[in-house]
């Protein structure tokens, strides 16, 4: 709690390892109570066990019912999930990958702002964009260090695509399909610059 408090950490990851079932061990009291903790600009990633599935007490609905608690604590900062171990998503154990991506990972989303991030200045993150075709080339401002390129529809402002990118000066390739779209860059603290508008014919 201190860590928190003082800003030490940019986020923490408690190991909420028991089912919603136990209730010596409430996930729903946990997550909530953890929900209580973030501030400025922190956050809070549940710590889950996903070598337990097909348990007794861990079938695919149990993984659903802790995914919907811990969203549900969203506006409180508890902003995502830890697996241990990642063997059981990769190898899509009793179908929980499919599941997990099926029900909640469905839409691309980036990692959260780091709370230590510097302030955007004017202009800042915004990439150079050339169009061969429906080619889209992305070259990034100069020293920036990328995490991602965010392609936007630009009919309703959904996040579709996010593109591993190349620090600056290395270019970024993406196809696009026929449409409006905005393209912005995401940096390594999580920053976002403002999207460039591109039209694919």
């Amino acid at each position: 709690m201190k860590w928190m408090k003082e800003g030490w950490v940019d986020y923490l990851a408690p190991q909420l390892y028991w089912p919603t079932t136990r209730t010596a061990q409430a996930f729903d009291k946990l997550v909530a109570w953890w929900g209580t903790l973030p501030s400025g600009g922190r956050s809070i990633f549940v710590g889950q066990d996903a070598t337990r599935i097909g348990d007794a007490d861990w079938p695919l609905t149990e993984y659903d019912a802790q995914m919907n608690l811990i969203a549900a604590q969203r506006s409180n900062g508890v902003l995502g999930s830890i697996f241990f171990s990642a063997k059981p998503l990769v190898e899509d154990e009793l179908g929980l990958r499919t599941a997990l991506a099926k029900e909640h990972w469905s839409k691309p989303a980036t990692t959260p702002r780091l709370a230590v991030a510097p302030a955007l200045a004017a202009g800042e993150l915004e990439p150079s964009i050339a169009r061969d075709a429906r080619r889209i080339v992305v070259t990034p401002p100069a020293g920036a260090h990328l995490r991602a390129i965010a392609v936007y529809s630009a009919t309703d402002g959904a996040l579709v695509r996010l593109v591993p990118a190349a620090d600056a000066p290395a270019t970024t390739t993406i196809d696009l399909e026929e449409g409006r779209w905005a393209i912005s860059a995401i940096d390594r603290f999580g920053r976002e610059g403002r999207g460039r508008p591109v039209d694919v014919r």
